[in-house]
């Protein structure tokens, strides 16, 4: 007995299928990829923010501490007194009033 199978032709469908899944997964990658470089940005912001605030409260110490160490007459705190410091001038208005 002889059988005879039909041959399929062939549709491509399993192409077709692999192809949009390959598209979808790919899509995900560049996705989360994006994502963590978002993530990344804003945790290097973070960061130069809180450098930037912790160098100028730095400043700030430093100016108190400089102005409490320097024979300075104060004049009543009416006048600034000028700092020059590495980097510039800096005006300062100093109430010793209170100690």
């Amino acid at each position: 007995m002889r059988y005879h199978y039909r041959q399929r032709k062939p549709r491509g469908m399993v192409l077709v299928i692999t192809l949009l899944m390959m598209f979808v997964l790919t899509s995900l990658v560049v996705l989360s990829t994006g994502n963590v470089t978002l993530s990344e940005k804003i945790a290097h912001n973070y960061q130069l923010t809180t450098a930037a605030f912790r160098a100028a409260e730095s400043a700030v110490e430093e100016t108190i501490d400089l102005i409490d160490t320097t024979n300075v007459n104060y004049n009543n705190g009416a006048d600034p007194v000028v700092i020059v410091m590495s980097g510039g001038n800096y005006s300062v208005n100093y109430d010793n009033s209170d100690g």
